[in-house]
């Protein structure tokens, strides 16, 4: 599965259940007011569908978290579509009034942002528009009317394409996130399981080894030997480390010359003795 797939279906996840709540408010809205505004003969038809689109939203609503519900959330949400076309689709046929068009543009528009997936949305825009066209077709409508409210249609499904292609470029864009987060997690992953093998292998080196920043005063590395020696437990790699550096003489060593320092200088360090005092007072000699 591509990454732009995997983001479309947790789109749909993740906007099903605020969908479900929606589509229940307005189709128990809807279902309602059809008992006080349509006229006698289309109240029965109209509020039956209507609730039956209702009863429908309340029955995926109470099984949002079950498997096979999750599994085609895509699914779900093209049959609130396709049943918002259904009552709005209806409504125009019985009634013969073109301005419920008007409602039809608003669902397209709403399926062009519910379903990003090009192979599931074009075909629904296609079979919702040739069932309004046989409609109109079939009513008695004045020239006039059928190709103003043709062009509100129009105006209407490149609206609901806009939505569709913007909306899967906002997934492309978080796919693309979302796989860079992962590629930097397992860059960070790679890393420290790198610093946790050279720090092993440090650690089983029978001499103390230290590594210290030529930028401050902390030691990036510190084997086990070499913190028995200081007692740096519990210290190292968490703080800076306040302890100075001296050559034989006895004379301590700024940072620049460190050895470290002037390695980082071009310069050849070979076999140089050093000390480090202890927090005893105590020293330690290497090299």
């Amino acid at each position: 599965m591509d990454q732009l797939s995997a983001s479309i279906e947790q789109h749909a996840r993740d906007v099903l259940p605020t969908v479900t709540r929606v589509f229940i408010f307005v189709y128990l809205v809807i279902g309602c007011s059809h008992f006080l505004l349509l006229p006698d003969e289309l109240t029965l038809p109209m509020s039956l569908l209507a609730f039956a689109t209702f009863g429908y939203g309340v029955l995926i609503r109470y099984n949002l978290h079950r498997k096979v519900v999750e599994t085609y959330s895509e699914h779900v949400l093209l049959s609130f579509v396709l049943l918002a076309a259904v009552n709005t689709l209806v409504h125009l046929f019985l009634t013969g009034e073109l301005k419920h068009t008007t409602n039809l543009i608003f669902v397209l528009a709403v399926g062009g942002y519910l379903m990003p997936r090009n192979q599931i949305f074009y075909p629904v825009l296609v079979v919702v528009l040739l069932s309004w066209a046989s409609i109109v077709a079939t009513g008695q409508t004045d020239g006039d009317d059928l190709a103003h409210f043709g062009f509100e249609v129009l105006l209407g499904c490149l609206f609901s394409v806009f939505l569709q292609m913007l909306r899967r470029s906002q997934l492309e864009q978080m796919g693309d996130l979302e796989q860079s987060v992962d590629q930097l997690n397992q860059s960070q992953q790679r890393v420290s399981a790198s610093e946790s093998l050279l720090q092993s292998l440090m650690d089983n080196i029978p001499a103390g080894i230290l590594v210290r920043s030529p930028k401050s005063r902390k030691f990036l590395f510190v084997n086990d030997v070499a913190r028995e020696l200081l007692n740096f437990h519990g210290v190292v790699g968490q703080s800076e480390v306040d302890v100075d550096l001296f050559d034989r003489q006895g004379n301590v060593l700024s940072q620049l010359d460190a050895p470290i320092s002037r390695l980082d200088k071009g310069e050849i360090v070979e076999n140089e003795v050093m000390g480090l005092r202890r927090a005893d007072g105590s020293n330690v000699w290497g090299w």
